[in-house]
């Protein structure tokens, strides 16, 4: 891979307009080469961390048509895999195959021999992979847990499929993928995500053909939001016209649809509008993290996830706004699926069912990490 590291620091050099995205990442990716070169690979992963931040948000919302934005967003793939191969572990840039075509996915995996359990993981609607950080696949590895980023259908390295409302459509040829890698255990595969991502995960619970074996979902909007999301979007004053283009640009609209066309196309996409149903109720474990204020992912929407499996776990964070802290969502991850994954099944043991109504538990209240 020593190649995709020269790569890597050749290409950053390259300004990409004026954007102030791009220019940072040019700054950090030279302080990160340095850093590589002293033999500090501390430092050297923190900056290539953030130059490949920093180029994702100059190709934001990365609208496949712009030229521009689709080469900072290559600048953002080369400086995110160049720290990774830094990190402990092993870290492989793979092709996922799907519908006759195959997208891209990040695999970390523990040091070690394995087989280890491992979980895909999906982010949300206008955020690439390279946007998560090292963060998550640091907590995950170390648990002893493999982890494979995938993006969303229509963008970053899933730009080739149209956004649908089974969204757990490429996260479970992702799952697919893992069953035949040699270093997986296909016996404790699980799968998460965040925001829209979340809902997809949460998707899968129904998919009772999928053989996960944890799903965690982090504030998902699952109903509320899309059901009412024709009067609800074009009222976010807060909503920028680029998250509009980015939805637009995933869900393959018209060129020029209004953010009143982007509420009618999303309200396919709430629970109440699929008729998902499990009956009688799977036992596969589940983690919801949601915060208790989050404006498209109300607690009373979890009803219709938590009612699905016995084994179901809420943890709501004393947080405002979307999202909430992410770090916070890391360690909960991987303190659950290193249970649920590596203890209860070296035990043969089940999981405990903790909460299947949020609205009347409060024992899993929590403030948020600092």
């Amino acid at each position: 891979m020593g190649n995709v590291r020269t790569m890597a620091i050749s290409i950053r050099l390259r300004p990409l307009g004026r954007a102030t995205g791009p220019m940072n990442g040019i700054r950090r990716g030279r302080r990160a080469a340095g850093f590589e070169a002293a033999g500090d690979m501390d430092d050297a992963i923190d900056d290539f961390e953030r130059a490949s931040m920093f180029y994702a948000c100059g190709s934001w919302p990365h609208l496949k048509s712009n030229a521009d934005a689709q080469a900072a967003l290559e600048q953002a793939r080369l400086a995110y895999a160049t720290g990774a191969e830094l990190l402990s572990g092993n870290f492989e840039a793979v092709q996922i195959p799907f519908e006759g075509d195959t997208f891209g996915g990040y695999l970390f995996t523990p040091e070690g021999d394995g087989p280890f359990p491992a979980v895909v993981s999906l982010n949300g609607t206008d955020v690439v992979k390279e946007q998560l950080g090292y963060d998550l696949p640091r907590s995950l590895l170390a648990h002893g847990i493999a982890v494979l980023l995938v993006d969303l259908a229509g963008v970053g390295d899933s730009g080739d499929y149209t956004l649908t409302f089974d969204i757990e459509k490429l996260p479970l040829a992702a799952t697919d993928y893992l069953h035949s890698h040699a270093g997986i255990d296909p016996d404790r595969i699980g799968m998460m995500g965040v925001s829209i991502g979340g809902q997809g995960a949460a998707r899968a619970l129904f998919n009772q053909d999928a053989g996960l074996k944890a799903i965690v979902s982090h504030c998902a909007p699952l109903d509320f939001a899309y059901a009412n999301a024709a009067a609800l979007v074009p009222q976010l004053p807060q909503l920028p016209q680029l998250t509009v283009d980015g939805y637009v640009d995933n869900l393959n609209l018209a060129a020029g649809s209004t953010a009143e066309d982007l509420g009618t196309a999303l309200e396919a996409f709430a629970f109440s509008a699929q008729n998902l149903v499990n009956e009688p109720p799977v036992s596969t474990p589940l983690l919801v993290v949601t915060t208790n204020d989050d404006p498209v992912a109300p607690l009373e929407d979890l009803a219709l996830i938590t009612g699905a499996t016995t084994d179901s776990t809420v943890v709501v964070l004393d947080e405002t706004g979307l999202l909430g802290n992410e770090r916070t969502l890391g360690k909960l991850a991987g303190q659950g699926l290193r249970h649920v994954l590596i203890r209860a099944a070296a035990s043969g043991r089940q999981t405990t069912q903790a909460c299947r109504n949020p609205l009347l538990n409060r024992n899993w209240s929590l403030r948020p990490t600092k």
